[in-house]
């Protein structure tokens, strides 16, 4: 069987389920009949059945199914083209959503034909059954025609959601479509009400009449445990539908609540009803999607700058300014950096830059720091501030420490990778800088040019880590041991001399 005739069978499930419920609701009203009708009436009643049953079926039963293909025949004919769901006339899709009503209405239509002609054949053949009879035939069977709606539109409907909605609609697409189309549950569970407590106690209320004083009390009990087994029957078959109609939609938004909950917004449900249950399965949809791309967007923002950074942000509405904080500045360069550029291709300068940048974040982030921005091949961090530490220039050593470790395992050019690090412990102003439509948080300030100043005058040093005697007055002790002071030095745009501390 190819996909095209699997749909076919599929979809022709709810109008099979909705004959067979006209068959039960047929054999519902012949038991009533036997169990109301006096012995009398019952015989003439089975002998006009049996001369007249083809006069009853024809109407009843083939004439409905045919109308019913019929108005189905569409939507047969898309789904055995296989006929791709974006390509789907709205026609169909509206006659779609319609089709568990349409269809019960014509399951119930068959009983209105068969009720107006029983009873215009009994009257032009003055059929002898009596008056009373008659008309009781004829409440049970406008009552058992609406009970019939009430069942097929339960079983329709749970097999149109099952089966053919998800062949015919993308996910949200009922939802859309039917926003003129509204139903809801305060009509369905009226159905159920009808069905399963109106209609039981109005057949025992016109058995009760009828039999006021021609049954024993032995019979009556027969009569009232059929009628029970009846109505259990029925009422199990429609409470189970209802039940399911429930469960299936409450349990997607269960499970997709707490997908939701655990972070993952990838998930979606399919929207197959029209009613509240619709409504908010359309709607954790649309949070979904919402927060999918909130958080996308939050990633990509933290790829641009520091997730840590990122969530500062976040909590804090963005406006030009900042305020003042001591942190420890990290500033680090590659020497040589241009000759080695100017031998490569660009691609391959751009994936050699990657790999160490991401080797030397790591660096930095296994010790609290934050990347503030990559300048060319130099990096500018800061330890502390947004972060707070208990000693911010331990950790901005020991990240230029661990960056000097990691730089072996990069390759490099015409002989081995070395880098200057320039590192200052002094206030700086954390904040966004720049217009009120395009803003960039960076640090500023005296204590960064010196940090910068610091990592240049590594090479006069020929050592790789140059530090301030702030910097170097913040490490603990133990740090302390393998650090030297070089002395005081005329720095690059430094009015004063500044103390330099340096290590291997």
């Amino acid at each position: 069987m190819n996909s095209s005739d699997f749909k076919l069978s599929q979809a022709f499930i709810p109008i099979i389920s909705v004959v067979l419920t006209n068959v039960f609701t047929a054999s519902l009203n012949l038991c009533l009949s036997f169990i109301l009708l006096n012995e009398i009436d019952l015989d003439t009643f089975q002998k006009f059945n049996a001369d007249h049953w083809s006069t009853s079926i024809l109407p009843s039963f083939v004439l409905p199914t045919f109308i019913l293909y019929t108005i189905y025949f569409p939507i047969a004919r898309i789904l055995h083209k296989d006929t791709p769901i974006q390509s789907i006339p709205k026609f169909i899709k509206r006659l779609a959503l319609r089709m568990p009503i349409i269809g019960s209405f014509i399951g119930c239509l068959g009983w209105a034909i068969g009720i107006g002609l029983s009873r215009f054949i009994l009257s032009s053949k003055e059929v002898p059954i009596s008056e009373s009879g008659q008309s009781l035939l004829l409440i049970v069977s406008c009552l058992v025609s609406i009970y019939s709606f009430a069942l097929s539109y339960f079983v329709c409907e749970y097999y149109f959601k099952k089966y053919l909605f998800p062949l015919i609609f993308e996910r949200d697409e009922i939802f859309i479509i039917s926003k003129f189309l509204k139903d809801g549950l305060v009509g369905k569970f009226s159905f159920y009400f009808f069905s399963v407590v109106v209609f039981p106690l109005l057949v025992i209320f016109f058995t009760l009449s009828s039999s006021i004083g021609q049954v024993s009390r032995e019979e009556d009990r027969i009569y009232f445990f059929l009628l029970v087994l009846i109505f259990i029957i029925s009422g199990v078959i429609i409470t189970y539908y209802l039940v399911q109609s429930l469960r299936k939609p409450l349990n997607e938004i269960q499970s997709l609540t707490e997908t939701v909950r655990k972070g993952d917004f990838t998930g979606t449900i399919f929207v197959d009803s029209k009613d509240e249950l619709g409504t908010i399965k359309y709607t954790l949809n649309t949070m979904s999607r919402e927060l999918l791309e909130k958080e996308t967007i939050r990633e990509i923002f933290g790829k641009m700058v520091d997730g840590r950074i990122r969530d500062y942000l976040l909590k804090h509405p963005p406006e030009l300014g900042g305020k003042k904080e001591n942190v420890a500045i990290l500033f680090s360069d590659i020497r040589n950096f241009t000759s080695f550029s100017e031998k490569l291709p660009p691609e391959e300068v751009v994936h050699f830059l990657n790999d160490y940048f991401e080797k030397m974040n790591s660096c930095i982030v296994n010790n609290n720091g934050i990347i503030n921005k990559f300048i060319g091949d130099g990096i500018l961090a800061i330890f502390g501030g947004i972060i707070p530490l208990e000693n911010a220039s331990d950790s901005a050593y020991n990240a230029a420490r661990q960056m000097l470790d990691e730089i072996r395992s990069i390759p490099f050019l015409n002989g081995d990778l070395t880098i200057g690090i320039g590192l200052h412990y002094g206030e700086v102003t954390l904040g966004n800088i720049g217009s009120k439509s395009r803003m960039e948080f960076t640090i500023i300030g005296n204590s960064v040019n010196l940090s910068s100043r610091l990592e240049s005058f590594t090479k006069e040093l020929k050592m790789p880590i140059a530090m301030s005697k702030d910097f170097y007055n913040q490490l603990n002790a133990e740090n302390q041991i393998s650090v030297h002071r070089q002395g005081e030095f005329n720095l690059k745009g430094m009015a004063d001399k500044i103390e330099v501390f340096s290590t291997l």
